[in-house]
């Protein structure tokens, strides 16, 4: 084992453990987040322990074999696993489940593979306890690079949704991530696919960390704070445009909290994906939400009648979701932000008054 080796596993490990404090001592993220958080960490220190063993035990006397055969075989195993639990870390997602099984199929391979014949799995030990790439190393490339590949769409997807001003970072760290892998597979003596794989979980973990000071947990859009800090640096004149769900108290008694929070969510949903062409979505309180358009010369009497429309037209067959009351109003720099928001409360009252027509008078009514 060379210095160089000795130094590297000595940066790994003390990261580690160093962002292992970090993770457990966050009061930001959630509870979700922070056990995958810490379950990635903790695959991660395991993986380079296991790397540390693979060299101590690599030509050492064939009575340690069985112990270079494993560090070599978790290694192998663990790794695709990294990044799904990485992205469960970022944002919970139902579909990995589908890649750790994906996964604990190339892990059962794995170990057949070993046992039957040994030149066609990833790795091969030799009779004098020698570590060899063997005939099958491809098929961890592919499954890693799999796994990669998902984290990387998925984390892009979900920039792109909500937050699309942060994909050069998420596309940086993981360029990042693919080079300092593929510059090891190319030239396994390099030894730094685990420094980049440390280095990019930081980073995933610190623009986390930043995120969710910035966004409402529920919903995803970003949150009062966000809105006031944007005001506060506001340079040039925009429109607000906000939306009300109504009779909010009466839901409350109506539901309990779980379908509260998912009629929440699907409003906000339709509220964002309607109008994030126009400006950035935030959410306001409990039932209000919010956007903020660059471009005051729109109409927005016409633009308001048009979600609105569209809002009951998408939830017509179910007919789960409230009504919304919908306002809008001016907005420059340097003015109070809640004498704003009472001008949009006022005009919300109008368009009560109006909602209705607007309905029976668009080409969905009177299809129905």
């Amino acid at each position: 084992m060379t210095d160089y080796f000795i130094a590297l596993s000595f940066i790994n490990i003390s990261t580690l453990l160093l962002l292992l404090v970090c993770i457990l001592t966050d009061t930001v993220i959630n509870k979700i987040q922070k056990k995958h958080f810490l379950i990635t960490v903790l695959v991660v220190f395991v993986i380079c322990v296991m790397e540390v063993f693979s060299i101590i035990f690599n030509g050492a006397p064939v009575k340690y074999k069985w112990i270079h055969i494993v560090s070599n075989y978790l290694g192998f195993s663990l790794t695709p696993s990294v990044t799904l639990s990485l992205l469960n870390s970022i944002y919970p997602n139902k579909k990995t489940r589908y890649l750790y099984i994906f996964c604990a199929v190339y892990s059962v391979w794995l170990i057949i593979s070993l046992i039957m014949n040994k030149g066609t799995s990833v790795f091969y030990i030799d009779e004098n306890n020698n570590y060899f790439r063997a005939k099958g190393f491809f098929v961890y490339v592919i499954v890693y690079a799999v796994c990669n590949l998902f984290f990387f769409v998925e984390n892009l997807i979900l920039s792109l949704r909500f937050w699309h001003t942060n994909n050069i970072m998420l596309l940086g760290t993981m360029l990042f991530l693919c080079a300092g892998t593929t510059i090891q597979i190319i030239n396994p003596e390099i030894q730094v696919t685990w420094l980049c794989v440390i280095i990019s979980i930081l980073l995933f973990y610190i623009y986390n960390d930043t995120l969710y000071q910035q966004i409402d947990e529920l919903t995803f859009l970003k949150n009062s704070k966000c809105l006031k800090k944007w005001h506060n640096s506001q340079k040039k004149d925009a429109v607000i445009v906000v939306v009300e769900i109504d009779n909010y108290s009466k839901l409350k008694l109506n539901y309990n909290r779980s379908n509260l929070s998912q009629i929440v969510m699907e409003v906000s949903k339709n509220f964002n994906d309607f109008f994030k062409k126009y400006g950035t979505c935030y959410r306001l309180g409990c039932e209000e939400f919010c956007v903020i358009v660059d471009n005051p010369t729109l109409d927005f009497d016409e633009l308001t009648k048009i979600f609105f429309v569209e809002y009951v037209k998408s939830n017509f067959k179910t007919q789960e979701l409230p009504l919304l009351s919908i306002g809008y109003a001016d907005i420059s720099p340097k003015q109070d932000l809640y004498q704003v928001l009472s001008i949009a409360d006022m005009k919300k009252r109008d368009f009560i008054k109006e909602r209705m027509n607007y309905l029976y008078k668009s080409p969905f009514a009177q299809k129905n």
